[in-house]
């Protein structure tokens, strides 16, 4: 059982196969990745747009994890989706962001960053070639 004072970090991806290619079938997929454990997990998603399978990703991760960890640092490297989610307003967000809002501000263990380099890409990446 991890210290209740340790904070977690947990790095999330998402990757749509096919998004470049309108004549190919279109697969969406998010995963997590944890530090220090090697675990991971990944699931097919339904979503077309990146932010949208961004916003699943980090969700995924909290919804699996956040029972288990007093606190965890969820680590993503779309910067738009983190930045979205951590301001104190926005315009009209959609219905996942509005969600994931929610959940961020009703957790406060739960802290979102951007992250350019991504330790749940390569495990996503496995999968999804698994998957294809």
């Amino acid at each position: 059982m991890p210290d209740p004072e340790e904070v977690v970090t947990v790095y999330v991806d998402a990757k749509i196969v096919g998004a470049h290619d309108k004549s190919l079938p279109r697969a969406s997929y998010v995963g997590y990745f944890v530090e220090g454990s090697g675990e991971h997990a990944e699931r097919e998603v339904d979503a077309d747009e990146s932010d949208d399978a961004e916003v699943l990703a980090i969700l995924f991760a909290i919804e699996r994890l956040k029972s288990r960890f007093e606190r965890m640092r969820i680590v993503c490297d779309h910067q738009s989706v983190v930045s979205e989610a951590n301001r104190e307003s926005v315009r009209r967000p959609s219905q996942l962001l509005t969600r994931l809002r929610e959940e961020i501000r009703g957790s406060p263990s739960v802290e979102l960053t951007a992250l350019q380099h991504n330790l749940a890409h390569g495990s996503l990446t496995e999968f999804v070639n698994r998957q294809t």
